[in-house]
């Protein structure tokens, strides 16, 4: 539950991103495919994404 907490302060497509990533259980093409954009983007904007709540978690210590 903190986890979602976290990511609704994430921007809308790294939120996006991860919500599809790891409830919707889709790879990066799959993710593609969906927003439009290259399964690069995805890896990129999910690895981001990790950072940003890793950086905050970090914070919170």
């Amino acid at each position: 539950m903190e986890l979602f907490k976290k990511m609704q302060k994430l921007d809308e497509e790294s939120r996006n991103v991860m919500y599809l990533r790891i409830l919707g259980d889709f790879n990066y093409e799959e993710i593609a495919e969906i927003t439009g954009k290259t399964a690069n983007w995805a890896r990129v904007t999910f690895f981001r994404g990790k950072q940003k709540l890793k950086e905050e978690n970090n914070n919170e210590k």
